[in-house]
C-alpha cells in the first residue's frame, strides 16, 4: 500500500510538472528478463527558472526499496554547464556531487554526446572520501542517435572514478525505443540492456549486460 501511495502521489506531481514550456514527465515499468523483477520508474524534466533546469528519476523496487536522483544544470559557456547531482536511496540520507557537464554542440538533430565529471561529493556536509582518503569522484556519459522508422537509440553510464588506477563501473543502460501515439498521449516501447557492475569479474570497469523490456507512458 505504501508503494502504491508513493506511485499515485508521484504521478500526480509529475502530471503537474508538465504544465510549462519545455517540461515533461513519464512513468514506465522495466521488466528484467534475467532477474524476473519489475522496477517502476518515474522521470521528470522541467525548467525552474531562466537558465536553470532540473531533471531526475525515482526507481521503485519490488522489495520496497527506492533510488532517486535529481540533476540541476545551468549553462556557463558554449556546451559547458555547471551541474549538481543529488542521490537518495532507501532513506532520507542523501549525497550530492558537484561538477561540470559538456555537451558537444552543433551535432545533427537527434544526436547527442554528453559527458559529466563530478570531482566533489558531499554527504552530511562533509566531502566524501574512501579509506585511502581519496575524494570521491564520478564520471558519466549520455549518447543518443536516431535510427530508421522512428526508432531511437541511446545509452548512459556512471563510473566511480575515486581511484583513477582502479575505476569501477556504477550503472548504465543501452536502450532502443520507439514512440507510439495514442488518443490519450504517447506510449514508448523499448528493449534495453541494463549495465551493472560484474562483481565476479577482475575488471570492475567492464559492465555486465542483463536484458530487459520497458513500456513507458509520457504525460
Amino acid at each position: 500500500m505504501k508503494r502504491l501511495t508513493k506511485i499515485i502521489g508521484t504521478i500526480a506531481l509529475m502530471a503537474g510538472l508538465t504544465f510549462g514550456q519545455g517540461n515533461s514527465a513519464s512513468i514506465q515499468n522495466i521488466y528484467n528478463t534475467e532477474t524476473e523483477k519489475n522496477t517502476i520508474e518515474l522521470n521528470w524534466k522541467y525548467n525552474i527558472m531562466d537558465k536553470l533546469s532540473a531533471n531526475g528519476f525515482i526507481d521503485l523496487k519490488e522489495d520496497g526499496g527506492y533510488v532517486t536522483k535529481t540533476k540541476l544544470t545551468t549553462p556557463i559557456a558554449k556546451g559547458v554547464a555547471a551541474r549538481t547531482e543529488t542521490v537518495q536511496a532507501n532513506e532520507m540520507h542523501t549525497s550530492t556531487g558537484i561538477g561540470l557537464n559538456y555537451t558537444v554542440p552543433g551535432l545533427p538533430e537527434g544526436y547527442t554526446i554528453s559527458v559529466s565529471a563530478l570531482p566533489i561529493h558531499i554527504d552530511e556536509g562533509k566531502v566524501m572520501k574512501n579509506e585511502e582518503e581519496q575524494m570521491k569522484k564520478s564520471l558519466d556519459y549520455y549518447l543518443s542517435a536516431p535510427m530508421p522508422f522512428g526508432i531511437k537509440m541511446y545509452g548512459f553510464g556512471v563510473v566511480d572514478a575515486t581511484d583513477p588506477e582502479d575505476m569501477k563501473w556504477g550503472y548504465g543502460r543501452l536502450v532502443i525505443e520507439r514512440d507510439f501515439e495514442i488518443p490519450i498521449g504517447t506510449v514508448n516501447i523499448a528493449g534495453l540492456a541494463e549495465l551493472v557492475r560484474d562483481l565476479e569479474s577482475k575488471d570492475q570497469l567492464v559492465p555486465k549486460a542483463t536484458p530487459a523490456i520497458r513500456i513507458q507512458y509520457k504525460f
